[in-house]
Order: structure tokens, then sequence, then C-alpha cells
């Protein structure tokens, strides 16, 4: 509609400008390297960018938004075209290979794609995490116990959940005691909703019970 201009560049940021002002609206990290090109989905404030990187990447131009990264290609990408309707988008890369994309009808949740791309993003990190500090030294004995992956982490976070709760209906229940020593009668104590749900068991039964849970698992 000609509102808005957006830019890449080998800074691997996309630049949204507003043709109103002329002033840039947002400046968002896009690619792990250059951004090679980049194209509006006809009629919409929506953008593909395409990268070095391997990448091509769907953006929100109005919600300043990253909405989905599509990847296939194996050498970086030159250059894209979108349909008309967009509902194809074909990309060229210095693999020898275009790549034709099609839309699906499946709703689009974003929130699920940000965890997938933390979730990839964090296992990238731990595999560098996982080379030897020294050139040639081998890992001990002990490295693959102690290695770290998503599934490590995530039950560790329900390890320490479990534990704050248990440390805040321990003092709960002390100063419920209290309360009913005051009024000297039984006060009814509020059950907490996640105990509740597992059958109104007690905080240190639920502690239990999730450490027999990351240990099955």
């Amino acid at each position: 509609d000609g509102a808005l201009i957006v830019t890449g560049s080998a800074d691997r940021n996309v630049k949204i400008w507003g043709l109103d002002f002329g002033d840039c609206h947002r400046s968002l990290f896009a690619h792990d390297d250059s951004v090679m090109y980049l194209r509006f989905v006809p009629k919409s404030h929506l953008f593909f960018t395409a990268g070095k990187d391997r990448k091509i990447k769907q953006w929100d131009a109005d919600k300043f938004e990253h909405i989905q990264t599509l990847e296939g290609h194996h050498q970086e990408i030159w250059c894209l075209a979108v349909s008309p309707n967009g509902d194809y988008v074909v990309s060229a890369s210095h693999d020898k290979s275009l790549r034709l994309w099609e839309r699906t009808r499946e709703p689009l949740i974003l929130e699920e794609e940000r965890e997938m791309q933390r979730e990839a993003e964090y296992e990238d990190s731990v595999a560098k995490e996982d080379q030897p500090a020294v050139a040639g030294e081998t890992q001990g004995d002990n490295y693959f116990t102690g290695k770290k992956t998503i599934e490590t982490v995530k039950a560790a976070e329900r390890i320490m959940e479990a534990i704050e709760l248990y440390r805040e209906e321990t003092a709960k229940m002390k100063e419920h005691r209290a309360i009913c020593r005051a009024a000297g009668k039984e006060v009814p104590l509020p059950v907490n909703p996640i105990l509740m749900a597992h059958g109104n068991i007690l905080p240190s039964a639920y502690v239990l019970e999730t450490f027999k849970g990351v240990k099955s698992r």
C-alpha cells in the first residue's frame, strides 16, 4: 500500500521504515548472517527475508514480530519470490536448487513457534558448550551423566518448582497453626490448587511425586 519500506543488510538486521515521515519504525535482528533478499506478501504488511544463514523467515511489519522460519536449503539463499495471493514462496540458493514453499491451512500458533525456536537455540548453545576446551581433549567418563539437554533442564526446573512450593506451603502451615492458637479454634486452611489437583496431597508428597516422575523419564 506504499506505507512502508523494509530494508535488509549485511549487518544481519532488517529495518522497517514509514513513508509518512521517513522514520525508522523498528530495527530487528533477523538472521545469523547477511540478509540477502526480502519480499512483501502482496497487499499486506507481511514479508519474507532470505539470509546467508540458509534460512527464510516471515515477519509482521505492523507488530514487529517474527512469525516463522523455513529451513531446507544447504547454502546461502540469494533471492525469493512470493505469489500474488501469498500462498507460495519460491527460493533460490547457492546450493543450486529452487524450493517451492506452500502455505498450509493449519493455524499457526506463534507461541509454539517461539518455543521451538528457543529450544533449537538452546540445543545449539549446549552443543557448543559440549566442545572440548582444549583441542584433542577427550570427554571424561562422566560426560553423558553430566551432559545438559532440554529434558534435563526442564526436569531440574520442575524439581526446583516443587521444592519452592514445599517451602511456601510449610511456611503457610506454620502461620496457620499460629492463627489457630490465637483464635482458640481451628481455622480453615486454603488448599493450594496444585496440591488439590494431585488429590489434596501433602507438600512433601508432591516433592516426592515430582522426583519420581522425573526419574521415570
